[in-house]
């Protein structure tokens, strides 16, 4: 597992790269996941908890916890949490610029 401080680090360079830091603090926690490998957790717009399953190799970390960002960007922007047309075309367009297929996020 990656240690929680190279994931805010993770957080605050891919906010930077895609998202021109416009992402608010969150907390970056590990956690028992079993049907997912990661969820965004909100109670408002600022106040928001990514939790990344423990046990993902490195990649999938990466990935889940940018996947987990685009969401992030729905609240933080009040649209819906949802992998409809907005998230896919962000999720697309990170995908291509990082060489990872559109399915990894």
């Amino acid at each position: 597992m990656m240690k929680i401080t190279k994931l805010f680090d993770l957080y605050d360079h891919y906010n930077e790269k895609y998202f021109k830091n416009t992402l608010p603090f969150v907390d970056i926690v590990y956690a028992d996941l079993k049907d997912a490998y990661g969820y965004t957790m909100t109670s408002t717009a600022s106040d928001i908890v990514i939790l990344l399953a423990k046990g993902m190799n490195k990649k999938d970390t990466i990935t889940t916890l940018v996947h987990e960002m685009i969401h992030v960007k729905q609240a933080h922007y009040d649209q819906p949490m949802d992998h409809g047309k907005t998230f896919k075309a962000v999720a697309k367009k990170i995908a291509k610029k990082e060489g990872w297929k559109r399915k990894d996020i």
